[in-house]
């Protein structure tokens, strides 16, 4: 997983970055002033340029144009020089960027819109920390691991621990699309820098809006299929994962891999739906039936996974789908995530209508019918 590690301790002042220390896959920096490591999967994430190092992980884009890595930071830099800040919202995609800005003493931390890679923070007067993963900054910030009364309740509540807290006192997490912008004993703020609108009303037709979908779709799973990476898809056989599937195979010029889980019990297994779209779209499928003794062996290493506590059972499946797909060669799942709820439904959607009527029953109605059950 690409990761950084950021400690900043004091001033930036007089520092200079020109002495970092490069591996295969690891950029540090160990100053007085300031710890910071750097995983990155591809050698062109950094750029170092008037003492300041701008650094990209994930596949961030420029939303003008499409440009590579190298282009994209030298856009970066050059539009930071003049914009500051608000350079980092013309970047798109699926990333976590930012710069250590020596002569403006100051680090500054981006995610994109939808948080698709986290970011944990520590701030206080004499230090502020900064990763990808939890545990690496409790470990590089030395900080006592006191418990968030607050995000246990939030997690019997939601299942999860929502941002902007975490399991532990004094650590954030940010929310999507926020830029935090940090300074040892001078200001410190954590904003958002893009607002998503929704207009009901619109001028195009069905057919029109249909197309720019369909459009988009096969633009964005193309992005994905054509970076190298051996690409599977998740298949539940539901319209999101199904729909993702189709473009898939239509992208391949040889049968794409899908992957399902399947269960013993029949409310829950949907492995005969996916059947269904696998011969459809021709596709090499691999089917994994998990059982309890599946998972009772996973409970542990899942449960190290996770940085924070996570109750959302479709965990488990998930990691067996994945490590199914591994050992068949894939590196990367495509998989759909909200498309009943746009443009379908779900089952209890018609369910929960039934209880709309209920509640708008008069008292006196409701108080008979409870009577005579």
């Amino acid at each position: 997983m690409e990761a950084f590690v950021l400690s900043q301790r004091a001033s930036l002042k007089n520092s200079t970055l020109a002495a970092l220390e490069t591996s295969e896959c690891l950029l540090a920096i160990d100053l007085p002033e300031l710890t910071f490591q750097l995983q990155i999967k591809n050698p062109n994430g950094y750029l170092l340029r008037d003492n300041r190092l701008f650094w990209v992980l994930g596949r961030p884009e420029l939303d003008v144009t499409s440009a590579s890595r190298n282009e994209l930071l030298d856009v970066l830099a050059t539009n930071y020089a003049t914009q500051g800040e608000f350079a980092f919202e013309a970047l798109v995609g699926h990333f976590v960027a930012g710069v250590i800005d020596v002569p403006g003493e100051r680090i500054i931390i981006v995610n994109d819109k939808f948080c698709t890679i986290p970011v944990y923070y520590h701030r206080s007067d004499c230090l502020f920390g900064a990763s990808t993963q939890l545990k690496r900054l409790l470990e590089a910030t030395a900080l006592p691991r006191a418990l968030n009364h607050q995000a246990i309740f939030n997690y019997i509540y939601f299942h999860c621990i929502p941002a902007p807290l975490t399991i532990y006192d004094g650590v954030g997490k940010l929310e999507p699309h926020r830029l935090l912008n940090s300074r040892i004993g001078a200001d410190f703020y954590v904003r958002s820098y893009w607002k998503p609108v929704f207009h009901e009303e619109t001028r195009q037709s069905s057919i029109s809006l249909a197309q720019a979908l369909r459009k988009n779709l096969a633009l964005e799973i193309g992005k994905c299929a054509s970076e190298g990476h051996k690409t599977g898809a998740f298949l539940s056989g539901g319209l999101d994962s199904s729909t993702v599937t189709g473009y898939l195979a239509d992208l391949k010029e040889t049968p794409v891999k899908t992957f399902t889980i399947g269960f013993s019990e029949s409310g829950y297994d949907e492995s005969a739906y996916a059947d269904i779209v696998a011969k459809a779209f021709n596709t090499d499928h691999h089917v994994r039936y998990v059982t309890p003794e599946d998972i009772c062996s996973a409970l542990p290493d899942i449960a190290a996974y996770f940085d924070e506590p996570f109750g959302n059972s479709s965990a488990l499946p998930a990691l067996f789908c994945a490590r199914e797909a591994k050992a068949n060669g894939v590196d990367i799942m495509l998989a759909g995530d909200g498309g009943d709820e746009l443009f379908a439904g779900n089952d209890r959607y018609a369910k929960q209508k039934l209880f709309l009527y209920w509640e708008r029953l008069p008292d006196s109605l409701k108080c008979s019918v409870k009577a005579a059950v």
